[in-house]
């Protein structure tokens, strides 16, 4: 049985979270060249923090001790985005090829759009 986001709003701050913050971090990503094998290392020390922070990072408590944990989720996120097919993560699916195909803009417009939705959250 699938698991139905849209009823639980813990989910969908989360999911929320995610859709804003995870397609302009590939983005970063990708002006570079794509991830290095440093990234990708450093995401793998952090997977063990981010699984015993789930019950935080979905229920936060009010402190924003979850923040860090959130922010390593959507580095995370977004480099698994460069795996063949990307990543599905609670019913969203980012693909880095995707995104690279998409329009483009100039990075200075670009970079608003970024900034403008991260501020929105």
């Amino acid at each position: 049985m699938e698991h139905n986001w849209r009823d639980d709003p813990n989910a969908r701050r989360l999911r929320t979270h995610l859709q804003r913050c995870v397609p302009p971090r590939i983005r970063d990503y990708l002006r570079k060249g794509g991830p290095t094998p440093e990234d990708i290392e450093q995401v793998r020390g952090v997977t063990r923090d981010i699984a015993r922070a789930g019950d935080l990072i979905l229920y936060p408590d009010g402190t924003g001790r979850e923040q860090p944990y959130l922010d390593e989720l959507v580095e995370a996120v977004a480099l698994l985005a460069f795996a063949p097919g990307g990543i599905t993560v609670m019913g969203l699916h980012f693909d880095a090829t995707i995104i690279a195909q998409e329009a483009p803009q100039d990075e200075l417009t670009q970079l608003l759009s970024d900034i403008d939705s991260l501020l929105s959250l």
